[in-house]
């Protein structure tokens, strides 16, 4: 069991750094809400939920096994946050 945890440990970190090549912080993803979502599902992303909160817009996601949390700038499309649960 122990090892499994640790195979998929690292298949997630793997995930993540394959990721974190498509986007970046300081990307600018649109400018609006439908070109994130447009720009995010070319990518290969399925945009599961998008919500705005304090001037950003908070987009959940899935790419393979990684889910992701972005944060979006809404004034910029400027990605500000990237967090990998």
């Amino acid at each position: 069991m122990r090892l499994h945890g640790l195979v998929f440990g690292a298949a997630v970190l793997l995930a993540g750094q394959a990721l974190a090549e498509d986007i970046t912080l300081g990307d600018v993803l649109g400018g609006t809400v439908e070109e994130i979502r447009s720009g995010l599902i070319a990518m290969g992303y399925d945009v599961r939920k998008m919500e705005f909160e304090d001037g950003e817009i908070e987009i959940k996601m899935v790419k393979g096994i990684a889910m992701i949390e972005l944060h979006v700038e809404r004034a910029t499309g400027q990605v500000v946050e990237i967090e990998y649960e």
